[in-house]
């Protein structure tokens, strides 16, 4: 029996399991989801559309930062104003979001990537073997007229959002609700047909007019339709008689709430908070903090999920060492206040590298630990906040701040 030591392991860099998703005899292994009928759930529902949007602005709302121990200006002027980093990275995250697949093409001029470029996941394959080890990928356009792109795997890098198992394609959110999208497709046109083959809403009846009264009178109900201020006449003879009775169509309140349960069922998958899209249903302040819970942790597994293939696969083939990618969290507190929690840390003696952590987290971009020092020291607005985290006692509570307790109470009559 041999013994495969850590050091054998870490060489062994293709898996001996089966890709789940592989297909023998077939050279370039598509997708299991049908992409066109993902792009459509996105692109034509109003409300998956506002929902991938704000999904989108949020993850890179407060921009990215670079964390290093260099300087990093000339790094972050190659990825901002060279390569333009910021407008892929949306389109990146997007793509994700629809087809749990994104691919960013990299144009090299020697060993130098000049330019990056998200292509279409729609129309974009990939050949691998069957331990899943990809060997190209292959942009197959839907216009016949155009032949397939064939791109080395080292020009393409390969975001992935949702990946199961073994297999190579990723998982869209989307394809879980593909049936209630297509209830709803089919409600919406079924709504569409109501409104404009709907009865008139009042039948009138004028017995006894001639023909020249009769036409008359159906040229003013059309006047009267257009111009709501127009008056009425009712023309005919001595023996005629006028009558108008109310025979339209009412909107099934039952029909109603099946549109209402479906734009639910379908915003469900996205995670965002149904008041973010104008579905208020008589939602509080309470209700609203409580629902963005799951929507914030999905921002951040998304923003997990970009930062580490970023630094892990596309920065080493930009050259870019030692330096760390991070899109920063989005957050609701202001700096003063981020700041001021961040003197109570240090005062109730809190390390540094912690401190730092949890500034990162808000959003604030910072680099070293001195820089926390320093913004803590120069910080105003709490200056005893420190001191009095530190007077504490074991029950959470200062003697000062007891001996006033004391004396309310006592005045009080307590």
């Amino acid at each position: 029996m041999h013994l495969v030591s850590p050091d054998e392991l870490l060489n062994i860099r293709a898996s001996r399991g089966i890709a789940s998703d592989y297909t023998y005899g077939t050279v370039y292994q598509p997708s299991p989801l049908d992409y066109q009928s993902l792009y459509l759930i996105s692109k034509y529902d109003p409300i998956i559309d506002t929902a991938l949007q704000l999904t989108v602005d949020m993850t890179t709302l407060n921009g990215y930062e670079l964390i290093s121990d260099a300087e990093t200006k000339e790094t972050e002027n190659y990825l901002s104003n060279i390569l333009d980093l910021d407008q892929e990275i949306d389109n990146i995250i997007y793509q994700l979001l629809i087809f749990g697949d994104a691919y960013l093409e990299l144009v090299f001029s020697g060993n130098y990537v000049t330019e990056i470029h998200t292509l279409e996941s729609r129309d974009m394959r990939k050949q691998f073997d069957i331990h899943g080890a990809v060997t190209a990928y292959v942009m197959t356009p839907r216009d016949s007229n155009f032949k397939e792109i064939v791109m080395a795997p080292e020009t393409v890098v390969n975001f992935s959002f949702r990946k199961n198992g073994s297999a190579q394609y990723s998982d869209s959110m989307l394809f879980s609700i593909a049936d209630a999208w297509v209830t709803r497709k089919y409600s919406m046109s079924y709504l569409k047909n109501l409104i404009l083959n709907n009865p008139a809403r009042i039948m009138h009846f004028l017995r006894g007019a001639d023909k020249v009264a009769n036409n008359q009178f159906k040229l003013d109900i059309q006047a009267a339709r257009q111009k709501h201020v127009a008056d009425m006449s009712v023309y005919g003879g001595v023996q005629s008689d006028y009558k108008a009775i109310e025979v339209g169509g009412k909107f099934d309140p039952a029909f109603s709430q099946i549109l209402t349960d479906l734009r639910k069922e379908v915003l469900s998958v996205t995670r965002v908070p149904p008041h973010w899209v104008g579905m208020l249903d008589g939602a509080n302040r309470g209700i609203g903090e409580n629902v963005t819970i799951p929507f914030d942790a999905r921002i951040k597994k998304l923003q997990q999920k970009v930062n580490s293939q970023i630094n892990k696969d596309l920065f080493p083939r930009l050259g870019i060492k030692n330096t760390t990618y991070r899109l920063k969290p989005p957050t609701i507190s202001d700096e003063k206040l981020i700041w001021q929690n961040a003197q109570i840390m240090s005062g109730i003696g809190v390390d540094g590298e912690s401190i730092l952590t949890y500034v990162r987290s808000k959003g604030v971009q910072i680099s070293k630990k001195a820089e926390i020092v320093a913004k803590v020291a120069q910080q105003a607005g709490t200056p005893d906040s420190g001191k009095m985290a530190v007077n504490l006692n074991k029950d959470g509570t200062s003697d000062e701040g007891m001996r006033k307790l004391t004396a309310r109470s006592a005045e009080a009559g307590v």
